[in-house]
């Protein structure tokens, strides 16, 4: 009988992200047969928003303390938390987790599973932590990809160890809502007949806005037809204020910054807009999807397994706004469809993107490390082997 899974779970990112929405939604979806433990790096004594999240919902979590980012005191601590809390498997979220999982499963004679959730280019430095975090995903054992052609680029960098692939999911009780969609629409000062659109996530380049933005300029008149929502904050955000100011559609785009109650921001918006360069299987995608809103998105990353044109709603190219403003134009001629697509699109989602068949396929990932090495097989989602 394979033992019960007790698994130290590292994530360095202090945010609430893609990949911690992901841990936290397995942790509570996980079957009793196994016990999640979240390790969180905390940088001079600083709790997390991930770390205030986790307490929350009831989910175990220990903070790594380090006094700066090349502080060593966090593999200490995850290898004593490994030794006092019974742990017999290590999972890892990005290259910094990476590091401390390979220390300590080496030490401690553990098997390792390491999750990729893709890589930007935004910076010299962001380059420079997406080779560190190749060479560690080459070292693990098993290795987890988030999106099929993530999948495909991780299996080819690790030859023959095995690469698995486990898409994203989606819980919607896991949004939180404060005054609704309606108050929001009502402080927006949305008008009668205007199309609301949202765009969640965090501001860099890589997402995009610049060419919705374009897109929207690219309307002339007819821009006054719709209100752009942007959800997040990052790098960009400075830049693309100053380019909405360019284009002259300040007044249709309201920048809210970071914002916790996003049930309230899917129920006032009509549409969900990913004009991304680059996703893995986006979770503001499934969430849109699930709550009944279609999506505009480009055909990148893991995207295309979730939007479905005709069905829940619209494919361009990355990087084209005339793509972009050629569907807002239909948009205007066809008022009926966006309703008609999002009634569509909660039933669009296919059975591996709800939350409790994503944690039954990682338990089962689990069950194969803990009986012993498994060698040079690649799986799919469905759980074959290819």
């Amino acid at each position: 009988m394979v033992a019960r899974a007790q698994v130290l779970a590292i994530i360095a990112s202090p945010i609430l992200g893609g990949p911690g929405k992901g841990l936290l939604q397995f942790a509570r979806h996980a079957s009793a047969d196994t016990r999640v433990l979240l390790g969180n790096f905390s940088c001079r004594g600083q709790v997390s928003e991930l770390c205030h999240r986790a307490r929350e919902q009831g989910v175990a979590i220990e903070l790594l303390h380090q006094r700066g980012p090349f502080d060593p005191q966090p593999l200490a601590q995850a290898l004593q938390l490994v030794r006092e809390r019974g742990i017999n498997l290590v999972q890892s979220h990005g290259y910094k987790s990476h590091l401390v999982a390979r220390y300590v499963a080496a030490r401690a004679g553990l098997p390792w599973l390491a999750f990729a959730h893709g890589w930007t280019d935004e910076s010299r430095r962001a380059r420079l932590y997406n080779r560190l975090e190749k060479w560690l995903l080459r070292q693990a054992p098993v290795a987890v990809a988030v999106s099929r052609p993530l999948h495909d680029t991780l299996a080819q960098l690790r030859g023959r160890k095995p690469t698995e692939l486990v898409l994203n999911a989606v819980d919607p009780q896991e949004l939180r809502r404060a005054h609704g969609g309606a108050a929001l629409r009502a402080r927006l000062q949305v008008r009668s007949g205007q199309i609301v659109i949202g765009v969640f996530g965090r501001l860099s380049r890589e997402k995009g806005h610049t060419h919705l933005l374009a897109a929207l300029a690219g309307l002339g008149a007819d821009a006054a037809r719709f209100r752009l929502v942007v959800v997040g904050q990052g790098p960009e955000r400075a830049a693309l204020q100053a380019r909405a100011e360019q284009l002259g559609v300040a007044s249709q785009v309201s920048f809210e910054g970071y914002r916790d109650n996003m049930g309230d921001y899917f129920e006032a918006v009509d549409l969900l807009a990913l004009p991304s360069l680059s996703e893995g299987t986006p979770n503001v995608v499934l969430e849109a999807l699930a709550l009944g809103r279609p999506v505009l998105a480009t055909r990148t990353g893991g995207v295309g397994d979730l939007v479905q044109p005709g069905v829940n709603g619209w494919l361009v190219d990355p990087g084209d706004s005339a793509a972009l403003a050629a569907v807002l134009r239909h948009l205007l001629q066809t008022p009926g469809e966006l309703a008609a697509l999002g009634a569509r699109a909660p039933g669009s989602l296919a059975r591996c993107f709800m939350a409790d068949a994503r944690a039954a396929r990682i338990e089962a990932l689990y069950d194969r490390l803990l009986r012993g090495p498994v060698q040079g097989r690649r799986h799919r989602a469905d759980g074959g082997m290819a």
